[in-house]
């Protein structure tokens, strides 16, 4: 029950993470793959997802308004 929780929140995540780096231009795509990568490391291990999705929010913004 609560694998299942997790892979629902870690899709709509990525879900997010997808159109928020659409919409960067591609010099960016590197930095997506080490998201990528630094996301999967955090998730195999289970640990706590809400940092995680604060990572995220504060990367993008900060990849956002550059």
């Amino acid at each position: 029950m609560n694998k299942e929780i997790n892979r629902r929140i870690v899709f709509s995540m990525l879900s997010k993470c997808r159109c928020l780096f659409n919409k960067l231009n591609t010099d960016s795509i590197r930095k997506v793959y080490l998201v990528k990568a630094f996301l999967s490391i955090f998730l195999m291990k289970n640990i706590l997802m809400n940092i995680v999705v604060f990572i995220i929010k504060k990367v993008g913004r900060k990849v956002l308004k550059e």
